[in-house]
């Protein structure tokens, strides 16, 4: 979880940087990877919550 949460962060950090330099495709793909990153790790302790 913590290497999920990590890497979230460092996505997000990449995502940032490409919008400074208006790569907005590239910062947008970033962004959700991030999202997705957060959201594994927020799930992926409780596999089995889901019906």
């Amino acid at each position: 979880m913590a290497q999920l949460q990590a890497g979230a962060h460092e996505d997000w950090q990449v995502a940032a940087e490409l919008l400074v330099r208006r790569h907005l495709p590239h910062a947008l793909f970033f962004a959700r990877l991030s999202r997705e990153k957060l959201l594994k790790a927020a799930v992926a302790p409780r596999p089995n919550d889901f019906p």
